[in-house]
C-alpha cells in the first residue's frame, strides 16, 4: 500500500533493505505464524533460485508435471539416473512415469498376436487390458510431441521425459567430467554434475545424491518432501 512509502523511505536512508526491518515495530501491520506451511515459501534472490521457482511455475500450469533429464550425448547416464530415482520416489509414495524419444521404428508388439494382427490390418490404435497393465498402441502423422504425449499418461503425480534435445522445461541437465552443457545455463532448471566444473548460475548436485535429486523434483512439480534441504545444496 502507498502509506507504507514513508516507513520504506526511512528505512532506505538508514541502510536497510530487509521489509521484515520495514514493517516490525514500525508500521501498523499484523503478523500471521505461517510456520505450519513453511515449505510454500521460499527465497528467490539468486539465478540458481530463480530457475527452480521457474521450473516449478511452469508445472504448476499443466496437468501432468514434467522433469526432463538431458545430457549432450547418449550413454551419458541420462536413463541410469534416472532408473536411480524411480525406486526412491516410489517408496514415498509418487507414481512416476518415463517418456523416451526413439530415432528407430518403434515396435512393441509380438508379431503374430491379436493386436499386431490388428494393426496390420490397418487399425489406428489398438488398446490391450489385462489384470493390473494397459498397453495402447496408436498411429500418429508423424513423431508425438514428448510434452503431449507425457500429459496424456493415466495416474501417474510426474513424468520424466528423457532426450537429447526435445525435452520440455523444467530441465536438468546430465554433465559427465570433461563434456560441455548441452543448452545455455539459464534454459536448465539445474546441473547434474559428476565432475568438477561449476556453474554459478545453477543449483549442481552428483548423480549419485538420490536425496538430493528427489528434492529438486519435488520442488519442482509443487510438492513439500525435501525443500528443507533444497537451497542449502552447493
Amino acid at each position: 500500500s502507498k502509506w507504507l512509502l514513508p516507513y520504506v523511505e526511512q528505512a532506505i536512508e538508514a541502510g536497510g533493505h530487509s521489509l521484515y526491518g520495514v514493517l516490525h515495530g514500525k508500521a501498523p501491520v499484523a503478523f500471521v505464524d505461517m510456520t505450519s506451511a513453511a515449505a510454500h515459501f521460499f527465497n528467490v534472490n539468486t539465478p540458481a533460485a530463480y530457475r527452480l521457482a521457474l521450473g516449478r511455475a511452469m508445472n504448476l500450469e499443466r496437468r501432468v508435471p514434467v522433469v526432463s533429464v538431458t545430457a549432450m550425448h547418449s550413454n551419458s547416464g541420462k536413463t541410469t539416473f534416472i532408473e536411480r530415482l524411480l525406486p526412491f520416489l516410489a517408496e514415498r509414495g509418487l507414481r512416476a512415469g518415463v517418456v523416451k524419444s526413439d530415432v528407430h521404428a518403434l515396435k512393441l508388439d509380438a508379431e503374430g498376436t491379436d493386436s499386431f494382427r490388428f494393426m496390420e490390418a490397418g487399425a489406428q490404435a489398438v488398446a490391450v487390458v489385462s489384470d493390473g497393465q494397459l498397453l495402447l498402441l496408436q498411429r500418429t502423422q508423424r513423431e508425438k510431441d514428448l510434452l503431449a504425449a507425457a500429459q496424456r499418461m493415466q495416474e501417474v503425480d510426474l513424468v520424466f521425459i528423457e532426450s537429447r534435445a526435445h525435452g520440455a522445461a523444467p530441465r536438468l541437465e546430465i554433465l559427465p567430467e570433461g563434456e560441455s552443457l548441452l543448452r545455455p545455463e539459464n534454459e536448465l532448471a539445474a546441473l547434474v554434475s559428476s565432475g568438477g566444473r561449476k556453474c554459478a548460475g545453477l543449483l549442481q548436485f552428483s548423480a549419485e545424491d538420490t536425496e538430493a535429486a528427489y528434492a529438486v523434483v519435488c520442488f519442482l512439480i509443487g510438492r513439500e518432501d525435501g525443500s528443507d534441504r533444497l537451497f542449502t545444496l552447493d
